[in-house]
């Protein structure tokens, strides 16, 4: 027959402690105390390396950016009413200046934004937009719980440069909560323009110019 193995003698420090475990569980043996201990560093040392692994994830999360850059779209009004993209725009200028030797204004009257947003907004207190005559800048606003917690590409924050100078004064700000958009529109500044360039712009077909002296 096998014998059973006699646990090893208690030490001076468990003996205090079951000293101390006997007057709030009266008759608690030695064996019992150990494998209470056993486990309770078994659930600590569990516990311990659950706790580096999350605070590890959340310094790789805090390496993510909280804002990541929206998509966004310019388009230019004309003098003759017309809508038409910023590419768009700056071709027919040159095209039809060369073509058809067309005084063209080089500025279009009115630019207008549309931001594409991540989220759809409560109110407009939680776009924060700002401009001035060469920049605009619009960002969602973050709140603290997200500032603190988990960052994800949950916002958007935008820094445009205005491809023609604008007059801040008078723009005109609209939210859609339906297609998650803004456009902000406003009106470009006018300089009386220098048309001798035209000149000396020889056009060859829509694609090509050659300057000539």
């Amino acid at each position: 027959p096998k014998v059973k193995a006699e646990p090893p003698p208690m030490t001076k420090q468990e003996a205090k402690m079951l000293e101390d475990f006997r007057k709030h569980v009266p008759g608690l043996k030695h064996e019992e105390m150990r494998k209470a201990l056993l486990m309770y560093q078994k659930t600590h040392e569990e516990e311990k390396k659950r706790a580096e692994m999350e605070k590890e994830i959340m310094e790789e999360k805090k390496k993510i950016p909280l804002f990541s850059a929206p998509k966004y779209s310019i388009f230019c009004f004309t003098h003759s009413g017309a809508k038409l993209s910023l590419n768009n725009f700056l071709g027919r200028v040159y095209v039809k200046a060369a073509s058809e030797n067309q005084d063209v204004p080089k500025r279009p009257v009115s630019l207008v934004v549309y931001v594409n947003l991540k989220q759809v907004p409560e109110s407009k207190d939680d776009i924060e937009i700002s401009m001035s005559k060469d920049r605009l800048w619009v960002s969602e606003k973050a709140g603290l719980e997200e500032e603190e917690s988990i960052r994800v590409h949950s916002k958007c924050r935008l820094n445009l440069a205005w491809p023609f100078p604008i007059d801040p004064s008078a723009a005109d700000v609209k939210i859609s909560k339906s297609k998650r958009k803004i456009s902000v529109r406003v009106p470009v500044v006018q300089v009386k323009e220098d048309v001798s360039w035209r000149k000396k712009l020889k056009f060859r077909n829509p694609y090509v110019f050659q300057f000539v002296s």
